[in-house]
């Protein structure tokens, strides 16, 4: 029996990844029959949503935040295991059928309005808050995106792409 001793080096042509996506729309009011408490308010429809995902990776990955219209001066914040680690707003109206992505993915952070058929309307990222840390990188652990528009149902997307080390 012959043995060979030789060394090998391992190439990666790219990072393996796992692609995650969530959606969530907008519930049903919630009446007073759902409620029965004699409080001097009525109950609107969900305006507050959040969405979830879980990261396993080492390093923070790209994400894309989509927020879709109707809906005026949308915001967010971003919670990482617990901790609040951003949070982001736009000051515009956002019509019925157009959606809003806030982007980290590529290399490039942006905030872009596109309209029913995907097509570019504007460029947001100067109706964003500059006070704050607005672009959403998911972080190692549980992330929780709320959203918030006011008064206004929301429907809301996550897409995140997961980068692990790979050999």
């Amino acid at each position: 029996t012959r043995t060979y001793d030789t060394s090998v080096t391992f190439t990666p042509l790219s990072a393996w990844y796992n692609e995650v996506e969530a959606t969530v729309t907008p519930t049903a009011e919630v009446t007073p029959d759902d409620y029965p408490m004699p409080y001097p308010f009525r109950y609107a429809a969900v305006a507050r949503m959040e969405i979830s995902s879980k990261n396993e990776a080492e390093d923070d990955s790209p994400a894309e935040l989509y927020i879709y219209g109707p809906c005026t001066n949308p915001s967010w914040r971003h919670y990482a295991n617990g901790e609040l680690v951003a949070t982001g707003a736009i000051t515009a109206e956002i019509p019925s059928g157009d959606y809003v992505v806030i982007s980290t993915a590529g290399g490039e952070c942006s905030i872009i309005e596109y309209d029913i058929y995907d097509q570019y309307v504007r460029d947001l990222y100067n109706a964003s808050d500059f006070s704050s840390k607005r672009f959403i990188y998911l972080q190692r652990g549980r992330n929780r995106i709320v959203v918030s528009a006011g008064s206004q149902d929301v429907q809301i997307r996550l897409k995140g792409r997961i980068e692990y080390v790979s050999v």
